[in-house]
């Protein structure tokens, strides 16, 4: 990986993970990273870009990592959230709502899709009820009880894979 967009990255984690903000923009980053403008927008060409590019890195790819089912990586990427709060709360709060939603369909139905061989992109649906519980996790701040939240995923699972026997 290029050296300056791996620092961009570390920085705008390490930011991301110390306190919970308000706001952190493109000139939060020149200030944190030491970087100019100019070069970070070489590499990125939004605040969401970065963030995406950073939640990727730090939550998504090791949560990839650690699985070979679909499970697997679910329970994975809780964990990476739950190991992670105020990343995870940060990079949630800051980018827009419809970014949000959008980037939570996109991490599922792709990994739904990578181990799901009877899955097909028009029933992007399914993965809604997940995302939904992931949503409502993060919109209670992480607060509600990580087992609850499993629970929740094993049963919204638990009827992903009565649908796909159907299928």
């Amino acid at each position: 990986m290029d050296l300056t967009l791996d620092h961009l990255l570390n920085t705008t984690y390490e930011e991301l993970s110390m306190n919970k903000v308000k706001r952190f923009n493109i000139t939060d980053l020149t200030r944190a990273s030491n970087v100019a403008r100019g070069t970070i927008y070489y590499y990125f060409e939004s605040i969401e870009d970065i963030y995406m590019a950073t939640f990727k890195k730090y939550i998504l790819n090791i949560a990839i990592e650690k699985s070979d089912t679909f499970n697997k990586f679910v329970f994975n990427f809780i964990s990476q959230i739950n190991e992670n709060k105020i990343f995870s709360l940060n990079v949630y709060h800051l980018a827009a709502l419809n970014f949000r939603k959008v980037v939570l369909l996109d991490i599922f139905n792709g990994q739904l899709t990578k181990y799901k061989a009877k899955y097909n992109k028009n029933d992007n649906y399914l993965v809604s009820g997940l995302c939904f519980i992931v949503i409502y996790w993060l919109d209670h701040n992480l607060e509600l009880e990580t087992e609850l939240i499993i629970q929740e995923i094993n049963h919204y699972l638990g009827l992903l894979q009565i649908t796909f026997e159907q299928i």
